[in-house]
């Protein structure tokens, strides 16, 4: 694996925190890499961190890493965010006792010891950003034949069972999932691949996607399925359903400076859409589809994705019925067929959208 070498020239706050939220996977990084482009910051402790207190250091006799021979893998590690990091440090420093131990895992690697921290990676940042060498650890071994992957899936796995009882997002758990090899997020993630969306960096290349935990429920299986009047069964996952969902947003929203973040709820609902449209004896295609969202735009003078699926108060159902009937405009069926999935709730709700 390689070591990704960071440096930038930039001294603005956003550009250093911009750099360090885009940190990729399947890369190692110095920690001193990052607390040194931190450090870069115009003004960070003259005027930021001015005033904070730098408490009691390690003796040589306490059992402490030094943080200059740090690495962090971000394959499962999540995204770093400077601002909250630098919030939790200012007018209390970083607090010995308070902070425990970080833990890390030494691979070995042509006879090298590489030291990366698989959990306690923000502790160790605010530590050295408060002037400390080094920090309490403790330590797991792998085994001398590992690789680097037979380490990411072993370090993330520790990673996932030390942090779920915590408030972990759905994305930082599905990275860590990723990196420990899990199969089912290893198929969610070549899915995603397949639609050109990216979570949590997993796809750097693809267009960012707005949320997970809908992915997740409705991955090989719809969640809040509904029974087609015609045959009496739920409706079956499509993957190519979501795929051409994906790609029509896609298309209809091309420009990523004005709304770059994919909707995973127009995704979905849009996904049940096509879904529900198979079942019908008339059909839209793609590009009738985009012009209809583009033409709902213009009349509306409403750009952004949100506010379709405001519009139908963010309810799969009544989104989907507010696509086919306000966008799409549709008199083949397609309406009918999605205005009997609805309760007799969502039909009074319905008549305030149309």
């Amino acid at each position: 694996m390689n070591i990704k070498t960071l440096s930038s020239s930039s001294t603005k706050f956003s550009e250093i925190s911009g750099i360090l939220s885009t940190l990729e996977i399947n890369k190692l990084y110095r920690v001193s890499d990052i607390v040194k482009l931190i450090n870069q910051i115009s003004n960070l402790h003259t005027e930021t961190l001015k005033g904070i207190p730098y408490p009691e250091k390690f003796s040589s006799t306490d059992h402490a890493v030094w943080i200059d021979e740090l690495y962090v893998d971000m394959t499962y590690q999540r995204v770093l965010n400077l601002r909250t990091l630098i919030k939790k440090i200012q007018g209390q420093g970083f607090i010995k006792g308070a902070a425990g131990t970080i833990d890390i895992a030494t691979r070995v690697r042509d006879g090298e010891r590489i030291q990366t921290v698989w959990d306690g990676f923000r502790r160790t940042i605010m530590a050295a950003l408060c002037k400390y060498e080094r920090i309490a650890y403790s330590e797991t071994q792998h085994d001398q034949g590992a690789n680097d992957k037979d380490c990411q899936k072993k370090e993330a796995g520790l990673f996932i069972v030390r942090n779920t009882n915590e408030k972990i997002k759905p994305e930082e758990l599905f990275k860590a999932e990723v990196g420990n090899q899990d199969p089912t997020a290893l198929e969610i993630l070549d899915f995603l691949k397949d639609c050109n969306l990216d979570v949590a960096g997993l796809n750097p290349d693809a267009r960012p996607l707005g949320g997970f935990s809908e992915i997740k429920s409705n991955f090989k299986g719809w969640n809040k399925n509904a029974v087609d009047p015609n045959t009496n069964n739920t409706y079956g996952w499509d993957r190519d359903s979501w795929i051409t969902a994906s790609k029509i947003i896609q298309k209809t929203w091309p420009n990523v400076n004005e709304d770059p973040v994919v909707s995973v709820y127009l995704l979905s609902n849009i996904a049940w859409v096509l879904t529900v449209m198979e079942t019908c004896s008339t059909t839209y295609d793609d590009t009738e589809i985009i012009e209809c969202l583009k033409n709902w735009m213009k009349e509306n003078q409403s750009f952004k994705q949100k506010d379709i699926t405001s519009a139908g108060f963010k309810n799969k159902h009544l989104v989907s019925l507010y696509i086919v009937n306000n966008i799409l405009k549709d008199k083949n069926g397609l309406k009918d067929k999605l205005h009997s999935h609805l309760d007799e709730e969502q039909k009074k709700l319905f008549k305030t959208i149309m």
